[in-house]
């Protein structure tokens, strides 16, 4: 068994009030927690919210039955706080773990824009990159120097008809016109 001051001590910042209740014959405990804590009565030991408001709330922790001890009250007004402490660690901790994933998620956003970004360039940049090529390669076909092809003649080397009518037909028109002259 605790002594008084280390129970106390163990409340400290919590314990309000400890005081017998001298109508109903038993002792009580009033303790301020913040306005979110969780609490609830069991069979044997009473709380009831005394005051409440927006900086916390004050509750009464008192016996149910007779065979309940002060140290069954302060026992219960422990695990109040202590559950909720426990309760408040956990929220922090799933605070921090999605702070982190979130900024995990940023991270991994920005990578896979850059990532975008760069295969869209890159993308662009092949396409000039084949059309150049494509361009030298119809230049490449042609070697400098060689001299072009007659328009006249076809890859056989044969005069081509159409082309020598026309030039035909020019010089008699030559001809008719010289003599009109």
């Amino acid at each position: 068994m605790k002594s008084i001051e280390e129970t106390v001590k163990t409340l400290e910042g919590y314990l309000y009030l400890l005081q017998r209740n001298p109508e109903e014959g038993y002792y009580e405990i009033q303790i301020g927690v913040p306005p979110k804590w969780k609490f609830k009565s069991n069979k044997f030991i009473e709380c009831d919210v005394l005051k409440e408001s927006d900086k916390g709330k004050l509750i009464s922790i008192y016996p149910k039955k007779k065979s309940v001890t002060i140290d069954d009250l302060f026992g219960f007004a422990i695990k109040i706080v202590e559950v909720n402490l426990k309760a408040l660690e956990i929220e922090q901790q799933l605070k921090e773990k999605i702070k982190n994933f979130k900024e995990q998620l940023i991270e991994e956003q920005k990578t896979a824009n850059e990532e975008m970004e760069d295969y869209l360039d890159s993308a662009f940049e092949e396409d000039d990159k084949e059309e150049e090529e494509e361009k030298n390669e119809k230049g490449k076909k042609r070697r400098p120097g060689r001299p072009r092809k007659n328009k006249n003649v076809d890859d056989d080397g044969d005069i081509l008809e159409e082309l020598t009518k026309d030039s035909e037909e020019k010089e008699r028109e030559d001809e008719i016109m010289k003599h009109i002259s």
